[in-house]
């Protein structure tokens, strides 16, 4: 439950010019916590292939059979990493 996982998404994005992009970077099956450093550091590769007004950062799918308190410090992350390391 508390693994960690690569991911060869990133290198699959510029399939998908001129779309819209939902990147799921923070792992909703999984309790643990992603940083919003690592998060942010997901988002600038994607940010390198899509531009950022195409790009949507969120979970892998939804985060309601994880812990509340875990889900709340995921989302949280994921927000500072989305404003670029600058938290709530």
């Amino acid at each position: 439950d508390v693994r960690s996982r690569e991911t060869t998404a990133l290198r699959r994005l510029d399939a998908f010019k001129g779309k819209t992009v939902v990147l799921g970077i923070v792992d909703a099956r999984n309790t643990r916590l992603e940083t919003a450093s690592e998060l942010g550091k997901l988002a600038d590769e994607a940010l390198k292939l899509v531009p950022s007004d195409s790009l949507w950062l969120a979970p892998t799918t939804g985060l309601e059979y994880l812990p509340h308190d875990v889900a709340t410090k995921k989302l949280a992350a994921l927000a500072e990493a989305a404003r670029g390391g600058v938290p709530a």
